[in-house]
């Protein structure tokens, strides 16, 4: 008895291991045109291409990425023609721009920013930053000359 729970454990391990390998290994190319695969290459060369999907946003066609690079989950839109029409990146606090930590440390001084996101839609670049233990200014939205946008 105990010699077939083992192999059915065995076996379903196996199985997993190939189920969760081929999920890896998601082929995109026939889906998405390689202009635009090339386009999120060359913006982000050493990612990962983890996710693709095809949307319909508006009646205009999407092309969504979910790549990785290193540590950091980066989601992106592209249009038909390979332009990047938003992007949504973890980033590490310290590579904020230096506006971006003066608004923040002047508006909260005795806060440390705990997370940090860096987003690009309408042609406009803004930052959201999440205090660690600000229970009124847990997160805040700023612009790249670090005016807040949005406190949540």
């Amino acid at each position: 008895m105990k010699k077939i729970i083992l192999s059915i454990v065995v076996i379903g391990l196996a199985a997993g291991a190939s189920f969760a390998e081929k999920k890896e290994k998601k082929d995109i190319s026939k889906d998405i045109p390689e202009a635009i695969v090339s386009a999120v290459k060359a913006s982000y060369p050493d990612a990962i291409i983890e996710d693709a999907k095809i949307k319909n946003h508006d009646g205009k066609l999407l092309y969504k990425f979910e790549v990785k690079k290193g540590e950091n989950e980066i989601k992106l839109s592209y249009d038909k023609d390979g332009k990047l029409v938003s992007s949504k990146e973890e980033i590490d606090a310290n590579t904020l721009p230096d506006a971006v930590k003066k608004a923040v440390k002047e508006k909260y001084p005795k806060e440390t920013i705990k997370e940090a996101t860096r987003m690009f839609k309408d042609n406009k670049t803004t930052y959201a930053v999440e205090m660690k233990s600000c229970l009124l200014c847990k997160e805040l939205r700023l612009t790249e000359a670090g005016d807040i946008v949005k406190k949540h």
